[in-house]
């Protein structure tokens, strides 16, 4: 009883399919590439940037004099989202500032 015709099956099989993923999405960041979640505005944006944590230059054993700089923490933005679409040539060099300066900001326990 609950059998429906075979044409009506046959126009609704292409909707009984498994939801496909949304394609308008961020792609994936490569290897090696941090993700950041930002708003400008109220926009969501997804940010990809390189990360390079701080790091002591070399001293010298027994008199500690410093043989190489020590080096800050760094975050350079390489790409702004929305959605699926890069968007980082539309930002100005301030709103690129604010989103490296929020990344490094964060606790690095979230990594």
């Amino acid at each position: 009883m609950n059998q429906l015709h075979p044409v009506f099956q046959d126009a609704i099989r292409p909707f009984m399919q498994p939801a496909a993923r949304c394609s308008h999405v961020a792609p994936p960041a490569d290897k090696g590439v941090e993700t950041f979640d930002y708003y400008i505005g109220d926009v969501d944006v997804v940010c990809h940037l390189d990360y390079s944590p701080a790091e002591r230059g070399s001293r010298e054993r027994g008199t500690g004099i410093q043989l190489e700089p020590d080096y800050e923490a760094r975050a350079d933005l390489l790409a702004v989202y929305v959605r699926d679409v890069d968007v980082i040539t539309m930002l100005s060099d301030d709103q690129i500032s604010d989103i490296e300066e929020a990344f490094l900001s964060q606790d690095r326990d979230e990594f």
